[in-house]
């Protein structure tokens, strides 16, 4: 009761030969301090490794997830994938304002 359970997913684009994604989620720990949950190396961000990625996540997370809040940004496939898999959390979107308004 009171505050939710908070899971931040994103992914980064390696710089490297192989030029390769990383997925991740993150959550955050007693100290309000972000605590890495789980990771993944994948060829690119898409519906297919979204899913993938959250459906192994919400395995291994074995807990109710009626109060979980995920926030991430407008990826192509992440959308659609947590709705899918996550449909009673709440899902929302964050943005990153660049320059002066």
């Amino acid at each position: 009761m009171g505050c939710r359970l908070f899971l931040g997913v994103d992914g980064c684009h390696l710089q490297s030969k192989y030029l390769e994604t990383l997925l991740s989620a993150t959550a955050l720990d007693g100290n309000n301090g972000l605590f890495p949950v789980a990771f993944a190396v994948v060829e690119g961000e898409s519906n297919v490794t979204w899913t993938c990625f959250l459906q192994h996540l919400k395995e291994a997370l074995e807990t109710d997830l009626e109060n979980l809040t995920i926030i991430s940004d407008q990826e192509k496939g992440l959308q659609g994938a947590i709705g899918m898999l996550f449909s009673h959390a709440e899902h929302r979107i964050c943005m990153k304002v660049c320059g002066r308004i």
